[in-house]
């Protein structure tokens, strides 16, 4: 791309963004893509990998390997190969002073992790994923009430995401799933490959608690759940799932490496996404429009936004009077929703035009319930 115009170049990353996450065959391979742009004035290079083989922070340091390896660097230490860990996993799974730990997992409730089905929910036949970022503003309101529970910002966004749902579901006890890193042990940190997993923090939302109670609570969840990461020998169940992703801005052999953007693909009904590179957060909520009704994954991320804002204005308040709905979606849901003006018929009476509405829709519900017509 050396000598294009930007907007070529930008139009040739994007339609190679799209390519990237076409389908590996795991069989035959390739499992790696690598892709390399170079501009005027820098590179950008594109991997992508299945999720099976790697996580965020594989993705992190193998971009740093290359750099240092461009740089003519030799690897700092030689990393913990995969096998080796499913090996020390598994004997730790047997060994019996792991029993607390595994009790810990027993006594979980899994039927909390999955989500009741939401308003016009529909099964799809085709998996359709679609991204929708939070409001800009969503990534400054964080600080508040994380700063109010000393919670790190994955609890303020399980609660947050938690008291949406429930608005919608009913749902007074959950359990969100949250992408704990997997790499405890020192020797992992330099590792590629598949260590990251979702473990169920549970949430309790009955009886309006305040949100900065929920934030406290759900940080000790996932304090908890991540203290016994490695002793959890079935992954849970996971519709709705969060994931940070940590990317600072480093040099290696004197190449600089910044993230453009990342996408981590994943089957769960909605997943909440936040990257975080040095001071900087993005927020997107990933759902399937298979399922959603148009434009839903975009009302539910503007929702958790509202919600944040919200909470970021007083961190103590009951969540069930935090507000969810921004300016144009209540005046839709209060005002166009609700023109339904239509002309009279001047000569004809209530039950007669019951009669006439059921001659044209004789299988439509008319009753629900004992009270409401």
């Amino acid at each position: 791309l050396r000598g294009a115009a930007p907007e070529e170049g930008e139009h040739r990353c994007a339609q190679l963004w799209e390519e990237a996450g076409a389908p590996f065959d795991l069989e035959r391979g390739p499992l790696l893509r690598a892709v390399l742009l170079a501009a005027d004035g820098e590179s950008r290079l594109l991997l992508a990998l299945p999720a099976l083989a790697a996580d965020g922070a594989t993705l992190r340091n193998l971009t740093r390997e290359l750099c240092r390896s461009t740089a003519g660097e030799e690897p700092a230490v030689e990393p913990v190969q995969y096998a080796d860990f499913s090996e020390w996993q598994h004997e730790l799974l047997a060994d019996a002073e792991g029993e607390e730990g595994r009790a810990f997992w027993r006594d979980r409730n899994p039927a909390l992790a999955a989500l009741p089905e939401l308003p016009l929910e529909t099964a799809g036949a085709e998996r359709s994923p679609v991204r929708a970022s939070l409001p800009a503003r969503a990534a400054a309101d964080l600080a508040a009430p994380s700063r109010a529970a000393a919670a790190p910002e994955e609890a303020v966004l399980l609660a947050a995401l938690a008291v949406v749902l429930r608005r919608h579901t009913g749902q007074e006890r959950t359990a969100l799933a949250h992408v704990a890193h997997g790499r405890g042990v020192e020797q992992l940190a330099e590792a590629l490959g598949l260590f990251a997993q979702p473990l169920p923090v549970e949430i309790d939302l009955q009886g309006s608690p305040g949100f900065g109670e929920v934030v406290a609570a759900a940080a000790r969840e996932i304090a908890a759940v991540e203290s016994w990461q490695d002793l959890l020998a079935e992954i849970p169940p996971r519709d709705v799932l969060l994931e940070a992703v940590d990317w600072p801005d480093e040099v290696h052999g004197g190449i600089a490496a910044s993230l453009l953007r990342v996408r981590t693909p994943d089957r769960a009904k909605l997943k909440l996404t936040l990257l975080r590179r040095g001071d900087d957060r993005e927020i997107a909520l990933q759902g399937d429009a298979g399922r959603l009704p148009a434009g839903g994954v975009e009302r539910l991320a503007g929702q958790i936004g509202t919600l944040l804002a919200a909470a970021a204005e007083d961190p103590r308040a009951a969540i069930d009077g935090l507000e969810i709905l921004g300016p144009a979606e209540r005046r839709q849901v209060l005002e166009d929703f609700n023109r339904t003006a239509a002309p009279a018929a001047a000569d004809a009476t209530a039950h007669e035009l019951f009669a006439a509405q059921a001659a044209r829709t004789p299988d439509a519900v008319a009753e629900i319930g004992r009270a409401h017509v």
